[in-house]
Protein backbone atom coordinates (compact mmCIF):
# COMPACT_ATOMS: atom_id res chain seq x y z
CA UNK A 1 0.00 0.00 0.00
CA UNK A 2 0.87 3.64 -1.05
CA UNK A 3 2.01 5.66 1.73
CA UNK A 4 1.02 9.25 2.60
CA UNK A 5 4.34 10.16 2.20
CA UNK A 6 5.05 8.20 -0.92
CA UNK A 7 1.67 9.73 -2.49
CA UNK A 8 3.08 13.08 -1.49
CA UNK A 9 6.37 11.98 -3.72
CA UNK A 10 4.69 10.35 -6.68
CA UNK A 11 2.73 14.34 -7.16
CA UNK A 12 5.85 15.58 -6.99
CA UNK A 13 7.94 13.17 -9.53
CA UNK A 14 4.92 13.62 -12.15
CA UNK A 15 5.44 17.25 -11.94
CA UNK A 16 9.16 16.63 -12.51
CA UNK A 17 8.99 14.62 -15.46
CA UNK A 18 5.81 17.02 -16.93
CA UNK A 19 8.15 20.04 -16.61
CA UNK A 20 11.47 19.05 -17.47
CA UNK A 21 11.27 15.63 -19.46
CA UNK A 22 15.06 15.04 -18.95
CA UNK A 23 16.35 11.53 -17.49
CA UNK A 24 14.71 9.79 -15.35
CA UNK A 25 15.12 11.23 -11.82
CA UNK A 26 18.05 13.99 -13.05
CA UNK A 27 21.58 13.44 -13.60
CA UNK A 28 21.66 13.30 -17.69
CA UNK A 29 20.56 9.68 -18.28
CA UNK A 30 20.48 8.27 -22.11
CA UNK A 31 17.10 9.28 -23.26
CA UNK A 32 14.93 6.16 -24.89
CA UNK A 33 16.08 5.80 -28.62
CA UNK A 34 19.67 7.24 -28.22
CA UNK A 35 22.06 5.72 -30.70
CA UNK A 36 24.59 3.07 -29.52
CA UNK A 37 25.11 -0.56 -29.00
CA UNK A 38 22.42 -1.81 -26.33
CA UNK A 39 21.07 1.19 -26.30
CA UNK A 40 17.51 0.37 -26.24
CA UNK A 41 14.45 0.37 -23.54
CA UNK A 42 13.34 -3.32 -23.62
CA UNK A 43 10.95 -5.31 -21.29
CA UNK A 44 9.33 -5.81 -19.28
CA UNK A 45 11.68 -5.57 -16.69
CA UNK A 46 12.18 -7.71 -13.73
CA UNK A 47 13.09 -6.90 -10.38
CA UNK A 48 14.38 -9.17 -7.81
CA UNK A 49 14.11 -6.83 -4.44
CA UNK A 50 13.59 -6.43 -0.98
CA UNK A 51 10.57 -4.73 0.05
CA UNK A 52 10.22 -1.23 0.27
CA UNK A 53 12.66 -1.17 -3.09
CA UNK A 54 10.02 -0.88 -5.36
CA UNK A 55 7.28 1.10 -3.83
CA UNK A 56 4.19 2.13 -6.54
CA UNK A 57 5.44 5.28 -6.85
CA UNK A 58 9.05 4.35 -7.64
CA UNK A 59 7.58 2.12 -10.64
CA UNK A 60 5.04 4.44 -11.96
CA UNK A 61 7.48 6.90 -11.99
CA UNK A 62 9.62 4.35 -14.40
CA UNK A 63 7.09 2.96 -16.70
CA UNK A 64 5.31 6.34 -17.16
CA UNK A 65 8.97 7.61 -18.33
CA UNK A 66 10.14 4.99 -20.46
CA UNK A 67 6.78 3.17 -21.46
CA UNK A 68 7.90 -0.47 -20.27
CA UNK A 69 6.12 -2.46 -17.31
CA UNK A 70 7.89 -3.02 -14.26
CA UNK A 71 7.44 -6.64 -12.47
CA UNK A 72 8.30 -7.30 -8.52
CA UNK A 73 9.63 -10.19 -7.06
CA UNK A 74 10.10 -10.03 -3.42
CA UNK A 75 12.61 -11.59 -1.47
CA UNK A 76 13.34 -12.58 1.70
CA UNK A 77 17.59 -13.61 2.25
CA UNK A 78 20.50 -13.07 0.42
CA UNK A 79 20.68 -16.89 0.02
CA UNK A 80 17.30 -17.01 -2.05
CA UNK A 81 18.79 -14.56 -4.12
CA UNK A 82 21.80 -16.05 -5.04
CA UNK A 83 19.88 -19.68 -5.65
CA UNK A 84 17.20 -17.86 -8.01
CA UNK A 85 20.06 -16.27 -10.06
CA UNK A 86 22.16 -19.44 -9.91
CA UNK A 87 19.37 -21.49 -11.68
CA UNK A 88 17.09 -18.79 -13.53
CA UNK A 89 19.98 -15.92 -14.08
CA UNK A 90 17.90 -14.82 -17.59
CA UNK A 91 14.36 -14.13 -15.77
CA UNK A 92 15.59 -11.18 -13.52
CA UNK A 93 17.31 -7.49 -14.48
CA UNK A 94 18.35 -6.45 -11.39
CA UNK A 95 19.13 -7.89 -7.83
CA UNK A 96 20.03 -6.30 -4.22
CA UNK A 97 23.32 -7.54 -2.99
CA UNK A 98 25.00 -6.48 0.35
CA UNK A 99 28.94 -5.59 0.70
CA UNK A 100 29.31 -9.36 2.17
CA UNK A 101 27.89 -11.06 -0.67
CA UNK A 102 28.59 -9.12 -3.84
CA UNK A 103 32.08 -10.41 -4.61
CA UNK A 104 30.44 -14.23 -4.09
CA UNK A 105 28.27 -13.14 -7.32
CA UNK A 106 31.03 -11.03 -8.84
CA UNK A 107 33.52 -14.17 -8.73
CA UNK A 108 30.61 -16.56 -9.49
CA UNK A 109 30.11 -15.00 -12.74
CA UNK A 110 26.83 -14.19 -11.94
CA UNK A 111 26.75 -10.43 -12.63
CA UNK A 112 27.68 -8.32 -15.41
CA UNK A 113 29.66 -4.72 -15.28
CA UNK A 114 27.37 -1.91 -15.02
CA UNK A 115 27.94 1.33 -17.83
CA UNK A 116 28.33 4.74 -15.45
CA UNK A 117 27.76 6.59 -18.78
CA UNK A 118 24.08 5.06 -18.09
CA UNK A 119 23.62 5.13 -14.26
CA UNK A 120 25.27 9.04 -14.27
CA UNK A 121 23.68 9.76 -10.59
CA UNK A 122 27.03 7.51 -9.60
CA UNK A 123 28.93 10.24 -9.38
CA UNK A 124 25.91 11.56 -6.76
CA UNK A 125 26.56 8.83 -4.37
CA UNK A 126 28.85 9.64 -0.99
CA UNK A 127 32.17 9.51 -1.85
CA UNK A 128 33.02 6.73 0.06
CA UNK A 129 30.49 4.61 -1.43
CA UNK A 130 31.73 5.30 -4.81
CA UNK A 131 34.14 2.56 -5.87
CA UNK A 132 33.76 -0.08 -3.12
CA UNK A 133 36.31 -2.86 -3.25
CA UNK A 134 33.84 -5.18 -2.88
CA UNK A 135 31.94 -4.17 -5.52
CA UNK A 136 33.99 -4.22 -8.54
CA UNK A 137 36.95 -6.37 -10.21
CA UNK A 138 40.03 -4.95 -11.66
CA UNK A 139 38.54 -1.66 -11.20
CA UNK A 140 35.17 -2.42 -13.02
CA UNK A 141 32.24 -1.86 -11.27
CA UNK A 142 29.75 -4.40 -10.85
CA UNK A 143 27.10 -3.37 -7.88
CA UNK A 144 26.29 0.25 -7.70
CA UNK A 145 25.44 1.40 -3.92
CA UNK A 146 21.85 1.58 -3.13
CA UNK A 147 20.65 2.31 0.19
CA UNK A 148 22.99 2.14 3.49
CA UNK A 149 21.97 0.92 7.14
CA UNK A 150 24.89 1.66 10.20
CA UNK A 151 22.77 -1.32 12.75
CA UNK A 152 22.93 1.02 15.78
CA UNK A 153 23.12 -0.24 19.51
CA UNK A 154 19.23 0.97 20.90
CA UNK A 155 18.72 0.99 24.25
CA UNK A 156 15.94 2.87 26.53
CA UNK A 157 17.37 5.61 27.90
CA UNK A 158 14.42 5.79 30.85
CA UNK A 159 16.59 2.83 32.06
CA UNK A 160 20.12 3.05 30.87
CA UNK A 161 21.61 5.83 31.99
CA UNK A 162 24.89 7.11 30.17
CA UNK A 163 26.13 3.84 28.61
CA UNK A 164 29.42 3.38 27.70
CA UNK A 165 29.89 4.64 24.08
CA UNK A 166 31.01 1.46 23.04
CA UNK A 167 30.20 -2.39 22.20
CA UNK A 168 30.94 -3.29 25.26
CA UNK A 169 27.73 -2.05 26.59
CA UNK A 170 26.35 -5.16 25.56
CA UNK A 171 28.31 -6.63 28.08
CA UNK A 172 27.26 -4.49 31.20
CA UNK A 173 26.30 -6.24 34.25
CA UNK A 174 23.38 -3.89 35.28
CA UNK A 175 21.56 -5.15 32.38
CA UNK A 176 21.27 -8.53 32.77
CA UNK A 177 19.04 -10.65 31.27
CA UNK A 178 17.68 -7.60 29.33
CA UNK A 179 19.74 -7.59 26.80
CA UNK A 180 19.58 -8.90 23.10
CA UNK A 181 21.41 -9.68 19.72
CA UNK A 182 20.48 -10.40 16.26
CA UNK A 183 20.35 -14.08 15.58
CA UNK A 184 22.75 -14.44 12.91
CA UNK A 185 26.49 -14.99 12.69
CA UNK A 186 27.12 -11.20 12.27
CA UNK A 187 26.68 -11.21 16.08
CA UNK A 188 30.03 -12.63 16.27
CA UNK A 189 31.41 -9.22 14.90
CA UNK A 190 30.66 -7.54 18.02
CA UNK A 191 32.55 -9.64 19.83
CA UNK A 192 35.23 -9.56 17.37
CA UNK A 193 35.11 -5.80 17.73
CA UNK A 194 35.38 -5.83 21.54
CA UNK A 195 38.30 -7.87 21.66
CA UNK A 196 40.20 -5.47 19.16
CA UNK A 197 40.17 -8.09 15.94
CA UNK A 198 39.04 -7.57 12.49
CA UNK A 199 35.74 -9.35 12.77
CA UNK A 200 35.68 -10.26 9.07
CA UNK A 201 38.98 -12.00 9.35
CA UNK A 202 39.22 -14.29 12.41
CA UNK A 203 41.75 -17.02 12.57
CA UNK A 204 41.03 -20.04 14.49
CA UNK A 205 42.43 -19.13 18.21
CA UNK A 206 41.04 -15.64 17.67
CA UNK A 207 37.46 -16.84 16.72
CA UNK A 208 37.38 -19.56 19.78
CA UNK A 209 38.05 -15.97 22.16
CA UNK A 210 34.97 -14.62 20.51
CA UNK A 211 33.04 -17.91 21.08
CA UNK A 212 34.45 -17.89 24.89
CA UNK A 213 33.30 -14.33 24.99
CA UNK A 214 29.69 -14.42 23.82
CA UNK A 215 28.99 -17.48 25.86
CA UNK A 216 30.09 -15.61 28.76
CA UNK A 217 27.47 -12.71 27.81
CA UNK A 218 24.84 -15.04 27.27
CA UNK A 219 23.85 -15.02 31.17
CA UNK A 220 22.74 -11.30 30.07
CA UNK A 221 20.93 -12.31 27.34
CA UNK A 222 16.91 -12.23 26.86
CA UNK A 223 17.21 -13.16 23.60
CA UNK A 224 18.92 -13.59 20.15
CA UNK A 225 16.15 -11.81 17.81
CA UNK A 226 15.56 -12.77 14.41
CA UNK A 227 12.93 -10.18 13.17
CA UNK A 228 12.50 -6.35 13.45
CA UNK A 229 8.74 -6.57 15.26
CA UNK A 230 10.20 -9.64 17.75
CA UNK A 231 13.09 -6.91 18.85
CA UNK A 232 10.49 -4.12 19.12
CA UNK A 233 7.99 -5.88 21.11
CA UNK A 234 10.77 -7.12 23.77
CA UNK A 235 11.55 -3.06 24.20
CA UNK A 236 8.04 -1.97 24.02
CA UNK A 237 7.36 -4.72 26.86
CA UNK A 238 10.04 -3.53 28.93
CA UNK A 239 11.70 -7.23 28.52
CA UNK A 240 14.86 -5.33 26.96
CA UNK A 241 16.44 -2.27 27.15
CA UNK A 242 19.43 -2.65 24.91
CA UNK A 243 20.31 -4.46 22.07
CA UNK A 244 21.87 -4.40 18.69
CA UNK A 245 19.10 -3.71 15.89
CA UNK A 246 18.31 -2.24 12.47
CA UNK A 247 18.01 1.63 12.37
CA UNK A 248 13.97 1.72 11.05
CA UNK A 249 13.55 0.09 14.69
CA UNK A 250 14.71 3.42 16.05
CA UNK A 251 12.61 5.61 14.02
CA UNK A 252 9.49 3.12 14.71
CA UNK A 253 9.84 3.22 18.90
CA UNK A 254 10.24 6.93 19.26
CA UNK A 255 7.20 6.92 16.95
CA UNK A 256 5.37 4.69 19.26
CA UNK A 257 6.42 7.15 22.60
CA UNK A 258 9.17 5.27 23.42
CA UNK A 259 12.39 7.33 24.71
CA UNK A 260 15.10 5.46 22.92
CA UNK A 261 18.16 6.48 21.84
CA UNK A 262 20.68 5.14 19.74
CA UNK A 263 24.95 4.51 21.14
CA UNK A 264 27.76 5.07 17.98
CA UNK A 265 29.99 2.20 18.98
CA UNK A 266 33.94 3.92 19.67
CA UNK A 267 35.05 0.71 17.85
CA UNK A 268 32.63 2.04 14.43
CA UNK A 269 29.39 1.37 14.02
CA UNK A 270 28.94 -1.94 11.91
CA UNK A 271 26.62 -1.70 8.76
CA UNK A 272 26.18 -2.42 5.33
CA UNK A 273 25.37 -1.07 1.75
CA UNK A 274 23.09 -2.56 -0.46
CA UNK A 275 24.10 -2.64 -4.37
CA UNK A 276 22.21 -3.34 -7.05
CA UNK A 277 23.36 -5.66 -9.51
CA UNK A 278 22.28 -6.98 -12.81
CA UNK A 279 22.52 -10.89 -13.41
CA UNK A 280 24.82 -11.88 -16.67
CA UNK A 281 21.90 -13.14 -18.44
CA UNK A 282 19.65 -10.48 -17.82
CA UNK A 283 18.24 -9.79 -21.21
CA UNK A 284 17.45 -5.78 -20.66
CA UNK A 285 20.57 -4.51 -19.42
CA UNK A 286 20.31 -1.02 -20.67
CA UNK A 287 16.69 -1.10 -18.95
CA UNK A 288 17.75 -2.21 -15.92
CA UNK A 289 20.91 0.50 -16.03
CA UNK A 290 17.98 3.12 -15.78
CA UNK A 291 15.83 1.69 -13.12
CA UNK A 292 19.29 1.69 -11.10
CA UNK A 293 19.96 5.37 -12.00
CA UNK A 294 16.90 6.71 -11.07
CA UNK A 295 16.73 3.86 -8.05
CA UNK A 296 19.69 5.92 -6.98
CA UNK A 297 18.39 9.25 -7.80
CA UNK A 298 17.35 11.76 -5.42
CA UNK A 299 13.68 11.75 -5.92
CA UNK A 300 13.98 8.00 -6.69
CA UNK A 301 15.67 7.39 -3.61
CA UNK A 302 13.58 9.68 -1.30
CA UNK A 303 10.70 7.30 -1.93
CA UNK A 304 12.89 4.14 -1.43
CA UNK A 305 14.12 6.20 2.12
CA UNK A 306 10.05 6.77 2.73
CA UNK A 307 9.08 2.64 1.95
CA UNK A 308 11.76 0.94 3.73
CA UNK A 309 13.18 2.95 6.48
CA UNK A 310 16.88 2.86 5.27
CA UNK A 311 19.31 5.51 3.90
CA UNK A 312 20.16 5.87 0.77
CA UNK A 313 23.85 6.17 -1.34
CA UNK A 314 22.99 9.26 -2.84
CA UNK A 315 22.51 12.51 -0.49
CA UNK A 316 20.54 14.57 -3.17
CA UNK A 317 17.61 12.74 -1.20
CA UNK A 318 17.88 15.23 1.41
CA UNK A 319 15.95 17.64 -1.08
CA UNK A 320 13.04 15.66 -1.18
CA UNK A 321 13.07 14.47 3.07
CA UNK A 322 11.51 16.18 5.66
CA UNK A 323 14.14 17.37 7.92
CA UNK A 324 13.59 15.23 11.09
CA UNK A 325 13.30 12.00 8.64
CA UNK A 326 17.50 13.02 7.25
CA UNK A 327 18.62 13.61 10.32
CA UNK A 328 17.28 10.04 11.84
CA UNK A 329 18.73 8.42 8.58
CA UNK A 330 22.20 10.51 9.15
CA UNK A 331 22.21 11.64 5.66
CA UNK A 332 23.33 14.86 6.59
CA UNK A 333 26.09 13.63 8.60
CA UNK A 334 29.29 12.30 6.39
CA UNK A 335 31.99 11.97 9.24
CA UNK A 336 29.53 9.22 10.58
CA UNK A 337 29.19 7.31 7.01
CA UNK A 338 32.72 7.50 7.04
CA UNK A 339 33.10 4.98 10.27
CA UNK A 340 30.66 3.02 9.64
CA UNK A 341 32.31 -0.54 9.72
CA UNK A 342 31.07 -2.23 6.13
CA UNK A 343 30.60 -6.03 6.10
CA UNK A 344 32.60 -7.93 4.24
CA UNK A 345 32.68 -11.46 3.26
CA UNK A 346 33.71 -14.14 5.77
CA UNK A 347 33.90 -17.70 5.75
CA UNK A 348 29.95 -18.48 6.48
CA UNK A 349 30.35 -22.31 6.90
CA UNK A 350 33.29 -21.66 10.01
CA UNK A 351 31.41 -18.43 11.20
CA UNK A 352 28.60 -20.19 11.44
CA UNK A 353 29.51 -23.19 13.40
CA UNK A 354 30.94 -20.81 15.64
CA UNK A 355 27.42 -18.77 16.21
CA UNK A 356 25.84 -22.67 16.65
CA UNK A 357 28.31 -23.13 19.20
CA UNK A 358 27.50 -19.63 21.42
CA UNK A 359 23.87 -20.55 20.94
CA UNK A 360 24.20 -23.66 22.20
CA UNK A 361 26.51 -22.80 24.84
Amino acid sequence: MRSRRATTLWIALAAALALVGAGCGGGGAPEPGETGAGREVTGPLDLLVWEGYADDALVKGFEEKYGVDVNVTYIGSNDEVFAKIRTKSGQYDVIPATTDVTRQYIDAGLVQPVDLDVITNYDHLFPNFQHLPQAEKDGVVYGVPHTWSADPILYNADVVKDPEPSYRALFDDRYAGKVALYDDLSSLWVGALVLGYDPFALTEDQMREVVDLMCRQKALVRKYWSTGNDLVHLFEAGEVVIATAWNYMYTQLRGDGMNVERLVPEEGNLGWVDTLMIPVNSPDKYTAELWINWAISGMGGAITAQASGYSIANPDVNEFLPPEMVADLHMDDPAFVEKIVLWEPVDRPFYQDAWNEVKAC
